[in-house]
């Protein structure tokens, strides 16, 4: 029972409910019936305009009763002052959900309305309002009394916010993009004006953000609301959001790195003066930092950015960096462009970098170039502007330095590094130096002090600072020593000045230490460069002029340094009255050098240095530039010479490369020792003038009449140096040392070097002579050359060329680069006169020797042979030479052969009764010897020509001699001598070896010699009966004066004779019985001998006659025996030819009778013998002039 009931009751509710339903589905599809789609979307339309007093386009629109209405594409625009579209919001869908009974009840009321991806657009103008008051007032008309007001939530909504009022350096607006917002709007309680506001935002980039107390009052136009964000990163997405003034400000200190949270509040009261108020605070932690205004990035950063209406406040901002901690406080006056400013940055230790430099304008720039600083210095800066038009940031900067944070400068007018004590405040381009604060709450109405300047133990004084001024500020500073202090002139003082002023310091060569003030100013702002004045007093230094090597210690005087844009733009050094005196030495520098450059030499240079009584001792000798030691060398002063020296710099305008140099030395009393002369000269008198300009751009050094005495003659020296330059000699030398009645001792030897000393040694000098020495060079590729002139004052030379002495010798003697030139030089020896002119000796390739020797009336005897060289006395000694000859000779250089040079001679020779042994005795030659020939290491050989009128061989006087000759090696030859003789004519050939003993061979050849003269003279025959015409032919050879050693032959013959009267014929004439002819005689003679051991051999002797003929053999001792053989029969007339007669003469004329001759010559012995056989030889003879009948006759 019970279970049916159960059933009952659901199936009754089934059925109900299913009649609700379709009754539900019946009034549903009624109202869709009855309900215009159309109308709905212009009452939604409608509806909007009314509720936001703005423009509504909506795209497309549906109506559902339960589901309310749906609309696609809806704008909402109003008009600008132009009247253009001004779009407020475009939403891509939306829903307007309406109330139920309301719509039964025929009114259609909205309960709520979503909005989902809308864009909405709020922008405020330039006036200062929002284009979202017309849709505030628009909602301050709705009432909730009469028309219920929906409720508004937006989702994934995109909001634009452009705030022309905000804008940035280039004028651009704030310009904000938020997204993924979602909004909620609702009225307070019913029949309020008053609507709460919830907004929320997830963005990407600006975190999550959450709202509360929003809140907006459409009856009094005011709208505000707090909102808090999350932690954000501070990453380059989160800048790139911003825009427009809060970029530029954000930028200023460009957070990085780190978080930041963001809280605020914002409210908007249209009736209000101000009518937008807002608070924004940035919390900053762990970020990283770069303010504009300070060059440093600040890392760790802790404080808030606060943002008002009225500017930005820096709250307890805090950080550090590196090692340097920093703080920031202070705000700006509004967001506009030169907005107030007042703003103090305090930082321990800030390094003074490029960094920190760039933070600076330019001007200031050029500031700190001056100074380059660097180190660590504590800073405190204000940064203050009130905000007037065209007013300008002051910047002021308190700098301080201690021992803990050291700061180094190089200033560049005062070129020490130093380091810094003491403070220095800066203020809007004006920079001073002050005394150290006791509090720097406030900066300014500082005192001015003093800041300690340190480079090692020296302390400067620093004082005074910049003035304002455009476009170049003033400066007065003025750094001095403190009590008691000294500047120490050191390598780094000098590397610290600028190249030009280095070139001074070098120049001067300064060691030590001096007082001194320097002061930096610059009075006219139009004027760039600064007026720098330095002046030196109490000069504790060494200075030495690098023109003038002499140092001066601790002189006395001032060296005033001064650069003044009107006057001296390019700086002048001014030394006053800069001397010294030490050891009777006073030395004093006056001048004026101007115009310094970094890149070229001073422009003008006006220098005197002035030194008295200056000693040339050995610490003079060391400070001598290595340049000019060649010349000190060459000089060689002794430490006791005194000199006045005046030296003088000029530079007359800026293109000259280096200064014109001027240095005259006037001698007091010196001693030298010239390297070109050999004698110490004292009491040295005269000048030495060195000059360095355009045209000797190297240097020229002068010397003028020095006169001066060696103890043994008077010296005068001259001469130039020209062309100096360390390491590599003078390039120019021209010097002339001239000597008067010089010893030609040892000690001019020495003078020489040791190529000159063998010409030197070449002549052997003795005596006295004036010598001039000229040693000279054009260029340093060139070997020094000495050329030396040398006039004899009757002296003695013996030159190796012709090693004859000669005294009284009068000329002169030319010496030079090796070579040895006499000029007429002429002297006595050997009994005559001997002259020399030319080329005596040359030792360098170039000029080779070439002289005339000339000789009248010389000896020949021990000066000659003493002369000679041993090889040459031997070959004289066996000449045996005596007389005298007058000659002629050139000799010169010859040809280099691989036994060495070769000297070669060509001359006359007049010999005077001059007599040789050549074997042979030769006396009485006079006449004229053409002769030529070579010495070398071989030996000597000549050839030539003679030409004797008259000459004796062997107690035989010749005339008319004539012939040619030569000597090769130990070979002598004469060739083609002939001579008239006995009245005929005689020739000859000579041939000798010259070694000991000398061995010779003779072929002569006579024609037509008077038979009776040779006999007189060589038999010292006195019959006046035997004459004939002698002819022949002589072949000798022998060795020494050793007759005994002569062998050779003789074809001798005789003609047109007339023989009788000869001794051994006229006693064989009468042991044949014969009668001595009267009137006849032997007409025709031939002769055929053989010579040696003293023997002649006769091979064949025949006398011709008419009626007799005699025919011999046999052999003839040296002035001792013979022993001879003769044929005797009748001699060669001739008879008719007769039939019966001339056979019987002619077997008469073939009867031969025998004889034998013993004996001498002169008293021979003569035997007939009895008739035999012929022997072979005389047989011979027989037959040949039987046959023949005569001799023939030689051609006269």
């Amino acid at each position: 029972m019970q279970a049916n009931m159960k059933r009952y009751i659901r199936k009754r509710f089934l059925i109900v409910m299913t009649a609700v339903v379709g009754v539900i589905l019946a009034a549903y599809a009624t109202v869709c019936m009855l309900i215009d789609p159309e109308a709905v979307r212009e009452k939604a339309v409608a509806t909007l305009s009314e509720l936001t007093g703005a423009e509504v386009r909506i795209g497309g629109a549906s109506f559902d009763p339960i589901g309310g209405l749906n609309i696609d594409d809806l704008v909402v625009s109003t008009r600008d002052e132009a009247g253009g579209e001004q779009v407020l919001a475009r939403v891509t869908r939306a829903r307007l959900m309406h109330r139920l009974m309301g719509l039964m009840g025929g009114k259609l009321t909205y309960s709520y309305i979503d909005i989902r991806d809308a864009q909405i657009f709020i922008e405020r103008t330039r006036s200062g309002r929002f284009n979202l008051e017309p849709v505030l007032e628009a909602l301050g008309k709705c009432r909730a009394d009469q028309q219920a007001f929906p409720t508004i939530r937006l989702d994934r909504a995109r909001i634009r916010y452009v705030d022309h009022l905000l804008t940035d350096d280039s004028d651009q607006p704030l310009n904000m993009h938020f997204q993924n917002v979602s909004v909620s709007i609702g009225a307070v309680n019913s029949g309020s004006q008053k609507f709460r506001v919830s907004l929320s935002m997830n963005d990407p980039d600006l975190g999550r953000w959450t709202t509360r107390e929003g809140e907006f009052d459409t009856e009094a136009g005011t709208f505000s609301f707090k909102a808090t964000s999350s932690a954000l990163a501070l990453t380059e997405a989160l800048t790139e959001r911003f825009s427009g003034r809060v970029r530029d400000a954000w930028e200023r200190f460009s957070p990085h790195g780190g978080s930041v949270k963001l809280s605020g509040s914002f409210r908007y009261d249209r009736q209000a003066e101000r009518p937008v108020d807002f608070d924004i605070r940035a919390q900053l932690k762990g970020a990283s930092a770069s303010y504009w205004r300070f060059p440093y990035e600040i890392t760790d950063v802790h404080g808030a950015l606060v943002c008002r209406p009225e500017g930005v406040k820096l709250e307890n901002l805090r950080g550090r960096t590196g090692r340097t901690p920093v703080t920031f406080e202070g705000s700006t006056g509004g967001y506009r462009r030169g907005a107030p400013v007042d703003m103090r940055i305090e930082a321990k230790g800030v390094p003074l970098d490029a960094k920190l430099r760039a933070a600076f304008k330019e001007p200031h720039q050029k500031l700190w170039d001056d100074f380059r600083p660097c180190g660590w210095a504590d800073v405190t800066c204000k940064l203050d502007r009130q905000g007037l038009p065209g007013e300008k940031m002051r910047v002021r900067v308190l700098a301080s330095s201690t021992a803990a944070t050291p700061v180094t400068t190089t200033y560049r007018y005062f070129p020490y590094p130093l380091e810094l004590d003491g403070c220095v405040f800066y203020d809007a381009g004006v920079m001073t130096i002050v005394e150290r604060p006791g509090s720097t709450a406030e900066l300014g109405n500082f005192e001015d002090g003093v800041l300690l300047a340190r480079h090692e133990g020296t302390v400067l004084e620093v004082r005074g600072g910049t003035g304002r001024g455009a476009p170049h500020a003033p400066v007065k500073l003025v750094f001095r020593p403190s009590d008691g202090g000294e500047l120490p002139l050191d390598e780094d003082l000098k590397q610290a000045l600028s190249p030009s002023m280095r070139q001074i310091w070098d120049y001067l060569d300064l060691t030590g230490s001096t007082r001194g003030t320097c002061r930096v100013e610059r009075s006219d702002p139009q004027q760039p460069q600064l007026d720098v004045v330095v002046e030196l007093t109490d000069i504790k230094s060494r200075v030495r002029c690098r023109d003038f090597p002499y140092e001066l210690h601790d002189p006395e005087g001032s060296v005033l340094y001064e650069r003044r844009a009107a006057k001296f733009p390019h700086g002048r050094l001014l030394v006053q009255n800069l001397s010294t005196h030490r050891g009777g030495t006073l030395v004093e520098i006056n001048g004026e050098l101007s115009g310094f450059h970094a890149d070229k030499p001073v422009e003008k240079m006006e220098l005197t240095i002035q030194a008295a009584n200056l000693s040339l001792d050995d610490d003079l000798r060391r400070a001598v530039p290595p340049k000019f030691a060649a010349v000190w060398n060459a000089l060689s002063p002794t430490p006791q010479s005194r000199v006045n020296v005046a030296c003088r710099l000029e530079r007359d305008h800026p293109d000259m490369p280096r200064a014109d140099l001027s240095l005259r030395i006037e001698s007091i009393d010196s001693s030298l020792t010239c390297s070109y002369f050999p004698y110490r000269v004292d009491r040295v008198r005269g000048s030495a003038e060195y000059t360095r300009n355009e045209r000797f751009p190297d240097g020229l050094l002068q010397l003028r009449d020095f006169e001066c005495h060696s103890g043994v003659c008077p010296i005068s020296v001259r001469g130039l140096f020209a062309g100096f330059a360390t390491g590599k000699g003078v390039n120019n030398v021209h010097l002339v040392v001239e000597g008067k009645a010089v010893p030609l001792d040892n000690k001019l030897r020495l003078a020489f070097s040791a190529k000159h000393r063998g010409m030197y040694d070449s002549f052997r000098p003795e005596g006295l002579a004036d010598v001039v020495c000229t040693v000279k060079r054009v260029s340093r590729t060139e070997p020094l050359s000495t050329e030396i002139f040398i006039t004899p004052l009757g002296s003695s030379i013996c030159c190796d060329r012709f090693p004859l002495r000669l005294t009284d010798v009068a000329g002169r003697i030319h010496v030079a680069n090796g070579v040895v030139k006499v000029t007429k030089m002429r002297g006595r020896g050997a009994d005559g006169v001997v002259m020399l002119d030319g080329v005596l000796h040359s030792n360098n390739g170039k000029a080779a020797p070439e002289f005339t020797v000339s000789g009248t009336n010389i000896t020949l005897g021990p000066d000659v042979e003493a002369a000679l060289p041993e090889k040459h006395r031997e070959l004289l000694r066996k000449l045996k030479p005596r007389g005298s000859v007058t000659f002629a000779i050139t000799v010169k250089q010859g040809r280099d052969e691989a036994n060495g040079k070769v000297v070669e001679y060509s001359g006359l020779i007049r010999p005077e009764d001059v007599s040789l042994e050549l074997g042979l005795r030769l006396a009485g030659l006079t006449g004229v010897v053409h002769l030529s020939g070579t010495v070398s290491k071989t030996g000597h050989d000549f050839r030539g020509r003679a030409a004797f009128p008259r000459v004796t061989i062997k107690n035989t006087r010749f005339t008319h001699v004539d012939g040619s000759f030569e000597k090769h090696g130990n070979l002598f030859n004469v060739y083609k001598m002939s001579g008239k003789v006995y009245g005929g004519e005689v020739a000859a050939q000579l041939r000798m070896h010259l070694k000991d003993p000398i061995t010779y061979g003779i072929v002569a050849d006579a024609r037509s010699l008077h038979l009776s003269r040779f006999l007189r003279k060589e038999f010292q025959t006195k019959t006046d009966k035997l004459h004939g015409l002698l002819s022949g032919k002589l072949l000798l050879q022998g060795r020494g004066t050793d007759a005994g050693s002569l062998v050779g032959r003789a074809d001798l013959r005789v003609t047109e004779g007339r023989l009788w009267e000869i001794p051994f014929v006229l006693a064989l004439l009468k042991v044949l019985n014969f009668s001595p002819p009267e009137r006849t005689a032997f007409t025709d003679a031939t002769a055929k001998l053989e010579f040696y051991n003293r023997h002649v051999d006769v091979k064949q002797m025949n006398l011709l006659g008419n009626l007799v003929s005699i025919y011999g053999e046999g052999t003839v001792k040296w002035r001792g025996a013979v022993k001879l053989h003769f044929a005797t029969g009748l001699g060669r007339f001739k008879l008719p030819e007769l039939p019966l007669l001339s056979p019987v003469v002619r077997g008469i004329q073939k009867q031969i009778v025998l004889v034998r001759m013993t004996g001498t010559l002169r008293e021979p012995k003569l035997e007939v013998l009895p008739a035999a056989p012929f022997t072979a030889p005389m047989k011979d003879i027989v037959d040949t002039f039987s046959a023949s009948g005569k001799v023939a006759k030689e051609p006269r």
